[in-house]
Order: structure tokens, then sequence, then C-alpha cells
């Protein structure tokens, strides 16, 4: 009857009405979150290299993985010191669990370490965790 649909058409038109809303929040939702990221880039590029590899420290230590990795990067473009400390931090980072986790290139981060930094202080576990991670993951027997 004339109720049923004039009832049927309002709680279409409220669902509708919902719809929009959800997209127009995501929508946000997404523009926020790419917003913080370049900020998060603009802010990094403002650092030194010294700060950007304690910054990468930090993010690790908290988990931050994907800023952790971002942050280590722009410190790559930087510095001309600290490199060892910046490729094991490297690896690190590319071997937790995470959405950045790359194991081939935490091996490759390590390797760099041993081959190219012989008197490092990192020289030691860079050269345990490439074992480690090439027994584990690439000389499974």
């Amino acid at each position: 009857d004339e109720k049923t649909a004039k009832h049927l058409i309002e709680k279409r038109k409220r669902q509708e009405r919902e719809k929009s809303i959800n997209a127009t929040a995501k929508k946000d939702e997404y523009s926020l979150k790419n917003s913080q990221a370049e900020l998060e880039q603009i802010e990094n590029t403002k650092l030194n290299a010294e700060q950007l590899l304690e910054k990468a420290k930090n993010e690790y230590n908290n988990k931050q993985y994907p800023q952790a990795l971002e942050s280590i990067t722009i410190f790559f473009d930087k510095a001309s010191s600290k490199l060892d400390e910046g490729l094991y931090l490297q690896g690190q980072i590319l071997e937790q669990k995470s959405p950045v986790q790359n194991i081939k290139n935490a091996i490759e981060s390590y390797d760099m370490v041993v081959k190219n930094y012989p008197s490092s202080r990192l020289w030691e576990n860079a050269n345990k965790r490439s074992i480690f991670l090439k027994r584990f993951y690439i000389n499974i027997r």
C-alpha cells in the first residue's frame, strides 16, 4: 500500500545518505593520512643525517617500521658518516614482521656492513644476522 511504499522510499533515502556520509568520511580519512605522510616527508627533508638516524632508531624502537624505513632511506641520501649504523638499522627494520619486511634486502644490508665496514663495531652482529637469515630463509636443508 501507499504507506508502505513511502516508508520504503524514506528508508532507501536514509541508507543512501548514510552511504554518502560514510564514503565522505573514508575519503577524508584517506586524505588526512596522505597529508600526514606528506608532512612527515617534508619534516624528514629538514632534518640532518644525524637527526634522521636518531629518528629512524626511535621509530624502529616504537615498532613504526614503515616510518623508520622512510627515515633511514632519506638518511642515506644525506649521510656521509655512520653508514654502517644506517645499514645495520635498515637490516633490522627489514627483518621485522611488518608490511615492509624484506628478508633478502635485510641480508643485503647486513652483508654490506660485513663487506664494506670490517672495523665497524656492528660488524660481528651484522655477520651473525646475515648467517642466521641465510640459514633460516635461504639455505634451508
